[in-house]
């Protein structure tokens, strides 16, 4: 079985089960990154959607799919966006950079009303990878969580540098 395709099936077992999805799922030579929002960023994937990060030794994958107790890998009008090939590819060698980031956003002007003061801010990561070919370069930004943020920089860094490419640090 492809790595990224045994990353999926060890994303989507366990949910099938009833369980919730967990920050980070490593197996023999990748890790995949469930509930991961593509913010944007490639001109070639204008569409924000909800998917899966997969790292493997040379690539990053993304597939669409939202993974929750009810998973579920359909559009907001109901379309099916399950495909065994990711939306897009990025290879490890093209990235030339990784930037993550958190910003608090307040909380909304319901929650204030309906709950006052007790209405809490939502912090929000993210990580961009710039990656450059021949033709294009890019930089697509994913909404992650916060215990994943961190994890997929070290491990995507760590990945970089085994293939001797490390990336300074921010």
């Amino acid at each position: 079985m492809r790595p990224h395709l045994a990353a999926i099936a060890a994303v989507l077992l366990p949910l099938a089960l009833g369980a919730q999805a967990p920050a980070v799922i490593a197996g023999d030579g990748w890790e995949a990154f469930p509930n991961v929002e593509y913010q944007g960023g490639d001109a070639r994937f204008p569409k924000q959607l909800f998917g899966i990060l997969v790292l493997t030794d040379s690539t990053l994958g993304f597939y669409p799919c939202r993974v929750t107790t009810e998973f579920s890998c359909r559009d907001a009008k109901g379309k099916s966006i399950w495909k065994d090939q990711p939306y897009f590819m990025i290879a490890l060698s093209a990235v030339q950079h990784l930037q993550s980031s958190s910003r608090v956003r307040g909380a909304s002007a319901g929650a204030k009303l309906m709950i006052g003061g007790l209405a809490g801010d939502r912090a929000q990561n993210f990580v961009s990878i710039v990656h450059e070919t021949d033709s294009s370069a890019e930089a697509p930004l994913f909404q992650t969580t916060m215990a994943q943020s961190g994890a997929f920089e070290a491990k995507l860094r760590f990945r970089l540098k085994k293939l001797g490419r490390p990336l300074p640090e921010p």
